[in-house]
């Protein structure tokens, strides 16, 4: 349907913009009469790989201190 395009050009400002952030990739879709914009972050990690990590890193560093 290409509606959103017929409406003016702010999906492409928002993409040009974003092109000096390489670590977000904009996606957006037409989904029958709407449309849904998603600003995803590339590099993301969740909360519990972060503290899965951290643990790791935290043993690691005790076990180095014990030796």
């Amino acid at each position: 349907m290409e509606i959103i395009d017929q409406w003016g050009n702010g999906l492409k400002l928002i993409a040009d913009e974003l092109k000096e952030y390489p670590q977000i990739e904009f996606r957006w879709k037409e989904v029958g009469l709407s449309f849904q914009v998603q600003f995803v972050k590339l590099n993301y990690k969740s909360e519990q790989e972060l503290g899965q990590e951290l643990g790791q890193e935290l043993g690691q560093e005790l076990q180095n201190q014990f030796r």
